[in-house]
């Protein structure tokens, strides 16, 4: 004998496991986009005003540059009744001021994830894109979807090039502003 006996090799191997968890956890993380499309206000709605009288109204409920510019007017209503922050003051010798910064451009992605261990560990975007095929506007994509290039404002065709992984959900706004409303709160 050259050496020591050795096992065999063992059929498939970890490299296949991992593959074949993966697209267990890719195809769960899509059964959740589909619910959430499904679901999504803007799913079955016409998209213009000739067919559906309505379209601006539900345009304006629906549009995250809208929500995003209403954002200010929003929390000042949440939070009217409170007291105002005590006055900032000067750091106590030896310590130092500290600047909290929130990754916002990551917030769709993170909410719609929270709570939904299905979305945890996939590449995620957030969009009205309505499947694999639309052409839709990425408002929000979590690290892992920008570790392989995803941005915002890119379309997802063109995200799907670089992430052929991507899971796509829509916009849910009440989530957004509950987790905006604990954001807010808890610095104060």
């Amino acid at each position: 004998m050259d050496g020591p006996a050795r096992a065999p090799e063992a059929v498939g191997g970890a490299g296949e496991e991992e593959a074949i968890v993966e697209e267990a956890r890719y195809r769960l993380a899509e059964a959740v986009a589909a619910e959430l499309r499904a679901s999504a206000p803007l799913g079955e709605r016409l998209r213009t005003s000739k067919d559906d009288p309505e379209f601006l109204v539900a345009f304006h409920a629906n549009s995250r540059l809208h929500w995003i510019g209403a954002w200010r007017e929003r929390f000042e209503t949440l939070f009217s009744g409170r007291p105002p922050p005590p006055p900032m003051t000067s750091p106590r010798p030896g310590c130092a001021r500290v600047v909290l910064h929130v990754d916002m451009d990551c917030f769709f992605a993170a909410v719609a994830a929270a709570g939904r261990p299905a979305l945890a560990r996939v590449p995620l975007a957030v969009s009205w894109s309505s499947g694999r095929e639309s052409g839709g506007e990425i408002s929000s994509a979590n690290y892992l979807a920008r570790a392989q290039g995803v941005r915002a404002g890119m379309w997802c065709k063109e995200a799907r090039t670089l992430c052929p992984r991507l899971v796509v959900v829509p916009y849910e706004f009440d989530r957004f502003v509950t987790a905006g409303a604990g954001l807010n709160r808890a610095p104060f």
